[in-house]
């Protein structure tokens, strides 16, 4: 009957090769970060004898600054990479940052990302009509040069005719509303009369002029803008308005683009509201945004 050596079915971990040990066949050994299994039993006979050893794996190289890993990269976070001359580390970044390569394209670099409000709109604050008498939005400063202003069907209280949809701006000393403040043009007026223009000076930029007064029952809707609301020069706001007569003849609608300048240059505006010459905002929101330009910082 044949004989079976339970010993040598596997491979058989010797740890370091030892000049004194005897090894069998199968025995596995270390030396200089390679291993080596023995293939013919034998005592003092070195691993670089291919008659009794093979090798198993070899020991890899460091990298080719001569240096490990370890020392290289010595905090958590590092980041390892190759230039010109061999290993080289890069400290890790801060927080939100991200890894970009730099304008050389040589290497890796820790980059900031755009300010989150970088290339979007950022809410600065809104406001719902409940039968008050005005909506009034603050906190317009430094931080964007463009601010956006946005009606959604403000419905006027009053049920009498006449009643015009009206903007204005303000400043920490109030609203201004004093005759000559402002400088508008309207543009492609269209209402009962048919198209026309209107321009002039006035207290407040209407969502309605002309030669018939309006009565804005039905909603006013209104997407505007405004520049510089902290600059030394004067202020500019622009955009375009839409309004009806609810309960009246369909051809009782309105909508207009219009511009304006504030007459004095370097009011500090901080403030912008909507309101009806007649009666309190009933319904509607009136919401204010900031605009991020998103490349070259947050305005």
């Amino acid at each position: 009957m044949a004989t079976v050596n339970l010993g040598a079915i596997r491979f058989n971990w010797k740890g370091a090769y030892n000049n004194g040990t005897a090894y069998v066949v199968d025995d596995v050994v270390s030396s200089a970060g390679n291993s080596y299994i023995c293939i013919l039993a034998s005592t003092g006979n070195a691993v670089s004898n291919a008659t009794y050893w093979s090798i198993m794996s070899s020991a890899g190289t460091n990298g080719t600054d001569g240096t490990d890993v370890g020392t290289t990269i010595t905090t958590q976070g590092d980041v390892l990479y190759r230039d010109g001359s061999g290993l080289q580390r890069l400290a890790k970044g801060t927080a939100s940052q991200s890894l970009t390569m730099n304008a050389g394209a040589t290497a890796p670099e820790w980059a900031t990302p755009f300010p989150a409000a970088g290339g979007a709109w950022t809410q600065i604050g809104t406001m719902v009509g409940d039968d008050s008498g005005a909506l009034t939005i603050t906190g317009m400063d430094t931080t964007y040069d463009k601010y956006a202003v946005s009606i959604s069907n403000l419905r006027a209280a009053y049920q009498g005719g006449g009643t015009h949809g009206k903007i204005r701006l303000g400043t920490s000393g109030g609203m201004i509303s004093s005759s000559n403040s402002y400088r508008r043009t309207m543009l492609y007026m269209m209402d009962s009369n048919g198209p026309h223009l209107a321009s002039g000076y006035a207290t407040e930029i209407a969502a309605a002029e002309g030669s018939v007064e309006q009565d804005i029952r039905g909603g006013w809707d209104a997407m505007f803008y405004i520049d510089a609301p902290r600059g030394a020069q004067r202020v500019k706001l622009y955009g375009h308005t839409a309004w009806t007569l609810e309960g009246g003849d369909p051809a009782n609608v309105g909508m207009n683009m219009f511009s304006g300048i504030l007459a004095a240059s370097g009011q500090a505006v901080d403030r912008v509201q909507a309101f009806f010459t007649s009666g309190n905002v009933l319904s509607g929101r009136m919401t204010v945004y900031g605009i991020s330009h998103g490349i070259g910082g947050a305005s």
